[in-house]
C-alpha cells in the first residue's frame, strides 16, 4: 500500500556548502546565538531578564601582541558561550529549531535560518536548556552538527523545580574565522551593540553581560548604550497627513565599514524597513564629523501608530497606497512617506548640510579661480547644484555641471529674448522678463568672453614654446608657427574663424573677406604659384569690387640666417605685391581680385634679427624701430608698408595687449 505521507530528506552538509558564511562576518555566528537569547528572554515572564555572552581564549597561548594594553587579552578566541533566563528550549521552540526556515519566529524578523551559520564557524556546538511545562521545569541538552545530520544525542529529563534558561556553547572556533574575529571583548561588544541596536533603541533589552574569561573583564552593554549612543539621542515627533511619527535620531560611532546612514521604519517595535538616507542626501556620501572630532553614522529610527497598522503580514514591508491610485489626497504613499522622512533628516542635520554645502561650493570656486577662470560669470548659480553632489567630486563632475549651467543659462537666455521681443505689454512682467534677459545675456556673454581669453592665453603659452630649442637642439619649423597663427593649405571660406589666431600680429587682421594659407591661387591665364614655400599667407580687406588694401603675411624659422642679397623674405614680399598688382588673380571660388594703383599692401615679416636679416634691412634703407625688435619701411612705388617683426616683439606685444583682460580673469 503506498505512503503518502513521505518526508522530504533534507541534506545539512550540502546546504551549509550551498549557504557559505564570509570570512568578512565571523561574528555573525554569535549575533545569532545573542538574538535568540533576545527572543527567548522576552517571552519570559521573569523581571529580572539578563543575557551573559563568555569569550573563551586558548589560555595556553600567548598573547598575539604581548606589548598591546595588558587589561585587555587578545589571546586566541577558540569559542563563545551564551546564557539567558529566557523560556528554554520548549518543545514549540525544540520543534522550530529542528525545522529549516521555521516561520516560528517571523513576526519578530526570524528567517528559521540563522542558527546553521553556527556549523560554518565551529566545530562543536551544544546545548543545555530548563523549560516548564505543564507545571514540571524538564531539561533538555542536545549537539547540533553536520556529522549528526543535525540534532543528535537529545535527552530530555524532569527535574526539580528550576528557572528556566538556555545555555549554547560554541566550541571549537575554526581557524579561518577566528582569524579574522576582533580579538578584543570591548571589540566585541561594540559590534555586538551594533548588531541589536534596535532591541536597545526601543527600552525592551534585557541586560546583556559579556564576561573575557582571560582578564574576568565585565563589560555591560547597557552602560555602552547609554554612554556612547543613548547620551546622542534626539527624538522628536512630526505629523504628515494628520498621522502623527516619531522620529529618533541618534550617532553611532563605529569603525564598521559596512554601516550606512539609514532610515529605519519600524512596527510593533521591530524594525520593517531600511531606507538609505546617503541616496537622497549626497552629503551623507561620508561618515559625519561632530565637534569632537569623532566619525559617526547617521540613523534615524522611525515607529508610528500608522505603520504598526500597515505592516504586511510577512513583516518584511508595508501596505502603502501607490501614487496614482489614491481614493484620497490625505492617503500617504511608501513615496511620500520617504521623501517626508528626508526631509525631517535634512532639517535635523541642517549644520552639516549646509557646512557641506559651502564646502562643494567652496571646491566649485577653486576650480575656477586655479583652472577654469571663464566660469567666474556664473559660480554664482553653483549653489542650486551643490545639495545634489557628494564630498568627493571630482573635479571633472564640477566641470560638467559648469558646462552644464553655461549650456541652460544660454539656452535660457535665447528663450527670454525671444519673450521680451514678443512682448506687447510694456507693464510689470515685461520690466522683470527683461531684467532677467539682460542678467543672463551679461552673464552668458561674460562666460564666452572669458573662454575665448583663456584661450588666447594657451595659444600665447603655445607660441612661447615653439620659439624655444627642441629637444633635439634645433628650432621649431616656420610651419609650426605658421599653422598657429593659420591652418596651412586653406582659405577663409574653409576655415573656422576660432581657428584663427591672426589677432597675434593684429587686432584688425580678423576682418577680411578672403584669405588663402599657404595655398595656390588660379589665375585667368596662367597659374603662378603665390602662396607656396615662402609666401605662406595673404588676404584681403572687404571693398565690394576694388580691393582698397592687401595684406601679406611672410613667416620664417627661428633663428634663420641662411638670407642672401637675391634670396631673401623683403625681396619675396615685394616680388609677391608685384604679382598680385600686375595680374588678373582671383580667389579660391574663381571671383577676380582687383587692385588698382591706389591699392595699399601691408606686409608683414615674421623672423628672428639674425646678423644677415639686420644687414639686408639695413641696405634696403629699412628703418629700426623704437624698441630695437624690428624693421619698417614704406615702398612708395609699390604702396607697400613693409614691417619685420622680430618673434620676441611678436610674443611681447600680443601679450601686453592681453595682460589687461588676463590680469582681470586671474590669468597673471
Amino acid at each position: 500500500m503506498a505512503d503518502d505521507n513521505i518526508k522530504m530528506d533534507f541534506d545539512i552538509e550540502g546546504y551549509v556548502l550551498n549557504e557559505p558564511l564570509p570570512t568578512s562576518k565571523p561574528l555573525m555566528p554569535l549575533f545569532e546565538a545573542v538574538v535568540n537569547s533576545i527572543y527567548a528572554v522576552s517571552e519570559s515572564n521573569n523581571p529580572m531578564k539578563h543575557i551573559k555572552i563568555s569569550i573563551k581564549r586558548n589560555m595556553q597561548e600567548h598573547n598575539l601582541f604581548p606589548d598591546s594594553d595588558a587589561q585587555h587579552s587578545n589571546k586566541p578566541i577558540i569559542g563563545f558561550i551564551v546564557e539567558d533566563n529566557g523560556i528554554g528550549f520548549n518543545d514549540t521552540n525544540f520543534k522550530s529549531f529542528n525545522t529549516l526556515y521555521s516561520l516560528y519566529k517571523k513576526k519578530a524578523g526570524g528567517k528559521g535560518i540563522g542558527r546553521f551559520s553556527w556549523l560554518h564557524a565551529f566545530n562543536e556546538i551544544k546545548i543545555e536548556s530548563v523549560f516548564n511545562k505543564n507545571g514540571q521545569s524538564f531539561e533538555r541538552t542536545f549537539d547540533f552538527s553536520i556529522d549528526l545530520q543535525g540534532v543528535g544525542n537529545h535527552r530530555q529529563r524532569e527535574i526539580n523545580k528550576m528557572t528556566t534558561h538556555s545555555i549554547v556553547y560554541l566550541n571549537g572556533y575554526v581557524d579561518r574565522y577566528s582569524y579574522y574575529c576582533p580579538k578584543k571583548a570591548s571589540t566585541i561588544a561594540q559590534n555586538i551593540l551594533e548588531h541589536c541596536l534596535f532591541t536597545f533603541i526601543n527600552g525592551n533589552q534585557p541586560e546583556i553581560q559579556i564576561i573575557d574569561d582571560d582578564t574576568n573583564e565585565i563589560i555591560h552593554l547597557n552602560n555602552l548604550y547609554n554612554d556612547q549612543i543613548k547620551r546622542l539621542t534626539v527624538e522628536n515627533t512630526a505629523i504628515l497627513n494628520g498621522q502623527k511619527f516619531h522620529l529618533t535620531h541618534l550617532k553611532l560611532l563605529t569603525a564598521d565599514p559596512s554601516r550606512q546612514h539609514t532610515i529605519h521604519l519600524c512596527a510593533n517595535d521591530r524594525e520593517v524597513k531600511k531606507i538609505s538616507a546617503e541616496k537622497k542626501i549626497p552629503a551623507l556620501s561620508k561618515k559625519i564629523m561632530d565637534d569632537d572630532g569623532r566619525s559617526y553614522y547617521y540613523l534615524c529610527y522611525v515607529n508610528s501608530r500608522f505603520l504598526d497598522e500597515n505592516v504586511n503580514s510577512k513583516r518584511t514591508g508595508f501596505n502603502f497606497n501607490k501614487e496614482g491610485e489614491l481614493p484620497f489626497d490625505s492617503d500617504i504613499t511608501e513615496e511620500s512617506l520617504s521623501d517626508f522622512l528626508i526631509e525631517e533628516v535634512k532639517e535635523h542635520l541642517k549644520d552639516f548640510i549646509d557646512n557641506h554645502k559651502s564646502n562643494i561650493i567652496g571646491k566649485f570656486e577653486i576650480l575656477v579661480n586655479e583652472k577654469h577662470p571663464e566660469y567666474k560669470p556664473i559660480l554664482k548659480y553653483v549653489h542650486t547644484y551643490a545639495d545634489a553632489l557628494k564630498t568627493d567630486v571630482t573635479d571633472d563632475e564640477l566641470l560638467r555641471i559648469l558646462n552644464e549651467i553655461h549650456l541652460k543659462k544660454d539656452l535660457e537666455t535665447r528663450n527670454t529674448g525671444d519673450q521680451v521681443i514678443a512682448n506687447e505689454e510694456y507693464g510689470e512682467q515685461y520690466k522683470k522678463l527683461y531684467d532677467l534677459y539682460i542678467e543672463n545675456l551679461n552673464d552668458v556673454s561674460k562666460m564666452n568672453l572669458s573662454k575665448y581669453v583663456i584661450h588666447r592665453k594657451a595659444i600665447l603659452r603655445l607660441l612661447e614654446k615653439l620659439l624655444q630649442y627642441r629637444a633635439d637642439g634645433k628650432y621649431e619649423l616656420e610651419s609650426s608657427i605658421h599653422s598657429l597663427i593659420f591652418p596651412m593649405g586653406t582659405t577663409s571660406y574653409e576655415t573656422p574663424y576660432e581657428s584663427s589666431n591672426l589677432w597675434i600680429i593684429d587686432e584688425k587682421l580678423a576682418f577680411h573677406k578672403y584669405l588663402a594659407s599657404d595655398k595656390r591661387l588660379p589665375v585667368s591665364k596662367k597659374e603662378p604659384d603665390i602662396l607656396i614655400i615662402n609666401n605662406p599667407a595673404a588676404f584681403s580687406e572687404l571693398d565690394e569690387n576694388i580691393y582698397s588694401s592687401v595684406v601679406i603675411i611672410e613667416l620664417k624659422r627661428p633663428e634663420n640666417d641662411t638670407y642672401t642679397d637675391n634670396d631673401n623674405p623683403i625681396d619675396q614680399i615685394l616680388n609677391y605685391v608685384e604679382n598680385i598688382k600686375k595680374e588678373n588673380i582671383t580667389d579660391f571660388h574663381g571671383r577676380p581680385i582687383n587692385t588698382t594703383d591706389s591699392t595699399a599692401f601691408y606686409c608683414y615679416i615674421l623672423a628672428d634679427l639674425t646678423p644677415k636679416l639686420k644687414n639686408i634691412a639695413q641696405k634696403r634703407d629699412f628703418q629700426l624701430l623704437s624698441d630695437n625688435q624690428g624693421f619698417f619701411f614704406y615702398n612708395k612705388t609699390m604702396r607697400a608698408h613693409i614691417e619685420i617683426i622680430s618673434f620676441d616683439k611678436l610674443l611681447i606685444d600680443a601679450k601686453k595687449r592681453n595682460n589687461a583682460i588676463f590680469r582681470h580673469l586671474g590669468l597673471l
